[in-house]
């Protein structure tokens, strides 16, 4: 069975994607990608009152929105992609942040600072 990147063995695929992006950027992309998007359902629910939550539906579009964007780098394997979508994480997460010291209200957006880390090491290259 194939993969993604036309390799038949998922080890030989893994460690070619590995070396092909720069030592784990693909890795990198997927994991935000899964948290971003558990972030944006977790922020509709709480909109939606489900678990009794402040969240909006605005913050869960700008959650999806930086969800679609390190997907759109998963699918083109483009560093570009997850830069700038980290960079939006990252201005969102503060944002909100200031929010919640403002008035109290908690959006998940604030556990954005994840990317801070990539950011730094992009950055420092």
């Amino acid at each position: 069975m194939g993969c993604i990147c036309g390799h038949l063995q998922l080890l030989g695929c893994l460690r070619h994607c590995l070396n092909r992006n720069g030592g784990g950027t693909l890795v990198v992309a997927f994991a935000f990608t899964a948290f971003f998007s558990l972030l944006t359902i977790l922020e509709v629910l709480s909109a939606l009152n489900i678990f009794g939550g402040e969240g909006t539906l605005m913050n869960a579009f700008v959650l999806g929105t930086i969800t679609a964007t390190f997907a759109k780098g998963v699918v083109v394997r483009r560093d570009s992609y997850l830069f700038v979508a980290s960079l939006l994480a990252a201005a969102f997460s503060v944002l909100m942040i200031l929010v919640y010291m403002a008035s109290g209200s908690f959006s998940y957006g604030i556990f954005g600072l994840v990317t801070v880390p990539y950011l730094v090491k992009k950055a420092r290259k």
